[in-house]
């Protein structure tokens, strides 16, 4: 688990190769080595083309490759795997916030991933 200052976002910032934006997107994780497990549910704290940002009940260890559920549509959810990043205490109250990067299994699952998320990006003021 990584437990640096808050300058970590900042430092991160500068290495992003996608804009990020503070949008809430209902999302359900599990770790990809759990198989038929309920997931936690949640909301982003924020959002890019690359990755997410979350707030967590528990930590995570960097490089878990987590299952993200993303529940955009009524009639079906959006499935792809992400890789926890980073993973900070949060600082005034229990949980965690982590950062995962997308890691689309396929080209065809990379196009419907963007798809997915471009309405949100186009809808931000």
């Amino acid at each position: 688990m990584r437990n640096d200052s808050a300058s970590h976002s900042e430092s991160v910032s500068d290495q992003r190769s996608f804009p990020r934006i503070t949008k809430a997107v209902s999302v359900e994780i599990s770790p990809a080595s759990v198989r038929e497990q309920t997931g936690e549910k949640a909301f982003t704290r924020n959002i890019s083309g690359g990755g997410l940002s979350i707030t967590v009940s528990s930590p995570y260890q960097t490089k878990t490759l987590l299952v993200l559920k993303f529940s955009i549509y009524s009639d079906a959810d959006f499935v792809t795997l992400g890789e926890v990043t980073w993973c900070q205490k949060l600082p005034d109250e229990p949980g965690y916030f982590i950062g995962v990067a997308f890691r689309p299994r396929s080209f065809s699952e990379a196009k419907k991933l963007y798809s997915v998320l471009y309405p949100y990006f186009i809808t931000t003021p």
